[in-house]
């Protein structure tokens, strides 16, 4: 039995100039085609690329943005590399082919892996407008998954705000979920918040103003056998 391996990013905000002029191609378009390369090339084989949340900076998208990203998109597929989106920007990407947005009608939608040796189910959802003022997970309403299936889940929200408009969580109600693992997409930080489940966020691919140092880029989620 195989591990599975799933890149997982979050808050990409192409279309931030981020240290460039107008006229230069924006730092994180860049970074995204990175993502993309290191995907394409990386050894043991990537099995989907994930993407949580707020992939554009907003919706008043220019070209080069739009086409950047269907331009990685298209080059991950020929590559059989699904790419699955639990968004805050559904608005935007459901306008986008060629991948999978879960929740595009502010619904749990649920995406199916299927491996020779078993299934892994990846949940979530997105927003249908530009703030999510309740807690998504207490309206989690999806089947239960066969007890030898994986179930993994993606969540654009905050963690630490109980009065966020951004989809504000609790640590306790991740607790109470089926998922084995929670992926999440809003703090730029990297941040590890639990292991049972594993609870995390991506943080961004690069740090997006002046006070954003440290580390940053993707995560990578291996599922051993």
């Amino acid at each position: 039995m195989k591990s599975i391996f799933l890149l997982c990013a979050a808050d990409l905000h192409l279309g931030r100039q981020v240290g460039a002029s107008s006229v230069e191609i924006s730092p994180n378009i860049r970074a995204w085609e990175r993502l993309v390369e290191w995907c394409i090339k990386a050894d043991p084989k990537i099995d989907a690329l994930i993407l949580v949340g707020d992939i554009f900076d907003g919706p008043n998208l220019y070209v080069e943005m739009v086409g950047a990203f269907k331009k990685g998109v298209r080059r991950l597929l020929d590559h059989q590399i699904p790419v699955i989106a639990g968004n805050h920007d559904a608005g935007i990407l459901h306008e986008l082919p060629g991948f999978s947005l879960l929740g595009g009608k502010g619904n749990w939608e649920r995406y199916s892996l299927i491996f020779p040796e078993r299934t892994l189910h990846i949940d979530g959802i997105s927003f249908t407008e530009s703030f999510m003022v309740d807690n998504p997970l207490l309206r989690y309403d999806l089947e239960k998954v066969p007890s030898q299936d994986l179930l993994v889940g993606l969540l654009h929200a905050d963690l630490y705000d109980p009065a966020s408009k951004y989809a504000p969580v609790r640590l306790a109600d991740f607790e109470r979920m089926p998922h084995s693992a929670w992926i999440l997409g809003h703090i730029h930080i990297p941040r590890h918040i639990s292991t049972t489940p594993l609870v995390s966020y991506c943080g961004s691919l690069q740090g997006l103003d002046i006070s954003e140092d440290g580390s940053r880029g993707a995560t990578l989620l291996s599922i051993d056998p």
